[in-house]
């Protein structure tokens, strides 16, 4: 029996409408099903066929038809249409052969126009780390990728090459007259070459008053730097195979690292040296938001913050919730490790608001985060056109497999295996630079051409380095029958070296996944009804909170203060003829913004007010007039602690903290 029968019944039924055998792999191929499958698939169709020939080679022949035949022959047409029209419905329900929507020229640029036509939406962000057992390809960097054993020692003896350099000058420095025929005169241990072991390349010019010190590097690295550190004063610097020339002018200090930078799977592996090997954590991001009614501030959105681990001897689980309503924040804690912070956290299960505009939190800038986003959003969108747009045109994406049909969570989707042409990136990232030079807004903020990290893209070290990268990840997207991408997941293997010895015979395995539900479905976002305050939750009880909130709300008024006297220098300097602070002077009393004075100036005036914490009933504020000019003045803010204490500035130089109001234009 076979083991794809909806497989065979749907290449039978096209078999029968005359369909070739090259269309059906063709379409076969691209919804999903391997070449055996399909062979298989035609084989059997084939096989029906013959069997059905042979019966009626074989049959009695008849000059008429009966009846009963007729009737027969009738019923078998009518069941070879609705098992064609069966057949159809069939196929179209499983999307054996459905095209998927994206092809390997417009995958990148495709995703793009689609993500743009999401208002509103799910999204929730995974991340995982756990060990499990090694599998059978698995093999260390260093066992894959050898010839980075081999850059590290070149690295270290270009260091040695330096350390000896460095001794050399300093000795041939300290010569006086001229300076040596040979370099054993000066009586130094290391002068010849760590590797070749051949003495370093030595001669004296210009009748002993100079010399030249050749030495051959080995590395790149070593070379870029030594240009920087060692221009001399006599000759240029020669570097023709890697030939550095030092002089009597050449800079004595310089430094090179001794390894080079670790790449991220020796990052991993010098971290798995610190791990559990049972180590298992996760966690995820949500956010459920609408963004089809503003270009800038969000006005609703709601957030989740989960996640769960276990470290061997240790586990915890974390799960936070956040929502915003127009100018209102709420969180609410779920589960959060609190030994050492529970004096300083709401009860969990508590819904806690605060108003941006309020700033109950002090510490947070809520509205200066969004405003933020507003401002960056149209060039992020503007810089992710032109990388997609780059990766179409020279080809980056290609597909590891054909698209497949799957149904996940009761959704139809094709699985798109990705990879990335290595040929392919180095002209990707010029056609993004000669794209961004042309948009002068985004030439300014993001980086140039970068020539090395271009070399690097070239070199053969950037080309093992990648071969290693593609065998130890997996990049996957699955995107629905709309076009739109509902799960794209990226995976990558490490594997510990000998040097981890806990993680003998395992490896680690990083997950990242973005789920993307409920695709421009209408989103209710209410405020909770039992949401409170932080002061309320702690009202009639010691506040660690609002204590750390009153620091912070010191601190930013000695801040401001701070800042004023900055901005009154600029006042004081604004009209070169009638220098002052201001024209007019202000009588000693509670701030004001009136014209002509020192406090009048807008920008003034909101440091103050910041100063206070907008309670002007807070304040002193006083400026005269001194040889017909306005030359002093002074200004005190009470802390919002209720302890009396003050702090004040002043035009003499005067910052301090008092015990009593401003009396007059000196802090006292």
């Amino acid at each position: 029996m076979s083991q794809h029968p909806e497989l065979d019944n749907a290449v039978s039924n096209l078999k029968n409408e005359g369909v070739s055998d090259e269309k059906i792999r063709s379409d076969a191929q691209a919804a999903g099903w391997n070449a055996e499958q399909i062979e298989s698939a035609l084989m059997s169709s084939s096989v029906g066929q013959l069997n059905q020939a042979n019966v009626g080679a074989y049959a009695p022949q008849k000059k008429s038809l009966s009846k009963a035949k007729i009737f027969i022959g009738v019923g078998v047409i009518c069941v070879v249409i609705a098992g064609v029209f069966g057949a159809y419905a069939y196929i179209e329900r499983l999307n054996l052969f459905k095209n998927a929507p994206y092809t390997e020229d417009d995958f990148v640029s495709g995703l793009l126009l689609a993500m743009g036509k999401i208002d509103s939406a799910l999204y929730t962000s995974e991340i995982s780390l756990y060990t499990e057992p090694r599998e059978s390809d698995a093999r260390s960097f260093e066992e894959d990728v050898p010839s980075y054993l081999a850059r590290e020692e070149m690295f270290e003896r270009d260091y040695e090459r330096v350390q000896d350099v460095q001794e050399i000058l300093r000795a041939l420095h300290r010569v006086k007259g001229t300076f040596p025929a040979d370099l054993e005169e000066i009586g130094l241990v290391s002068i010849s070459d760590p590797y070749t072991n051949i003495p370093y390349r030595y001669q004296v010019i210009q009748e002993g008053l100079d010399f030249e010190l050749t030495i051959l590097f080995e590395t790149d690295d070593a070379i870029e730097i030594l240009k920087k550190y060692n221009v001399t004063s006599s000759t240029d610097q020669e570097t023709e195979n890697k030939n550095i020339v030092f002089t009597k002018g050449s800079n004595q200090f310089f430094f090179i690292r001794s390894k080079p930078p670790r790449t991220i799977f020796q990052q991993i592996d010098y971290a798995a040296q610190y791990l559990p090997p049972e180590i298992d954590v996760e966690g995820a991001f949500s956010l459920e938001v609408d963004l089809s009614e503003t270009e800038t501030e969000v006005s609703a959105w709601n957030a989740n913050v989960r996640g769960e681990g276990d470290l061997g001897d240790l586990t915890y689980r974390v799960d936070i919730d956040a929502r915003k309503i127009a100018a209102d924040y709420f969180f609410r804690i779920n589960n959060l490790p609190t030994l050492f912070f529970s004096s300083y956290l709401p009860p969990k299960g508590q819904w806690v608001r605060w108003n941006a505009d309020d700033d109950n939190l002090g510490f947070i800038d809520m509205k200066s985060i969004e405003a933020e986003y507003g401002k960056n959003r149209e060039s992020l969108a503007r810089y992710i056109k032109i990388v997609a747009e780059a990766a179409d045109e020279e080809g980056v994406v290609e597909f590891k497999e054909d698209p497949a049909s799957e149904t996940i969570d009761g959704r139809d989707l094709y699985r798109y295996s990705i990879g990335f042409r290595k040929e392919s990136l180095a002209p990707f990232y010029e056609r993004i630079v000669l794209k961004l030079k042309e948009d002068r807004e985004l030439s300014e903020v993001l980086p140039f051409l970068d020539e090395e990290f271009l070399k690097y893209l070239k070199s053969d070290e950037f080309s093992e380095m990648f071969d290693y990268y593609d065998a130890n990840t997996r990049f996957t997207v699955w995107i629905d029958k709309g076009g739109f991408p509902t799960i794209v997941e990226y995976s990558m293997r490490g594997v510990p070296s000998k040097d981890v010895p806990s993680m003998e015979g395992k490896q680690l395995k990083l997950v990242m996944r973005l789920l993307i539900d409920n695709i421009n479905d209408d989103i209710d976002i209410e405020a909770p009804a039992d949401a409170k305050t932080m002061d309320e939750i702690f009202e009639g009880f010691s506040n660690p909170y609002a204590e750390a909130r009153m620091k912070s709300q010191i601190a930013a008024s000695k801040a401001a203060l701070h800042n004023l006297r900055a901005q009154a220098e600029l006042v004081y300097y604004a009209d070169e003829k009638n220098v002052g602070y201001g024209t007019k002077a202000f009588p000693r009393g509670e701030c004001q913004q009136i014209p002509g004075t020192l406090f009048g100036d807008e920008n003034v005036y909101q440091l103050i007010s910041t100063a206070s914490g907008g309670d002007m009933s807070r304040t002193v504020c006083v400026s005269t007039i001194m040889n017909g000019r306005v030359d002093m003045y002074a200004v005190s803010v009470a802390y919002p602690d209720d302890s009396g204490r003050h702090y004040c500035i002043d035009s003499t130089g005067n910052v301090r903290e008092t015990r009593e109001k401003l009396s007059s234009n000196v802090c006292i």
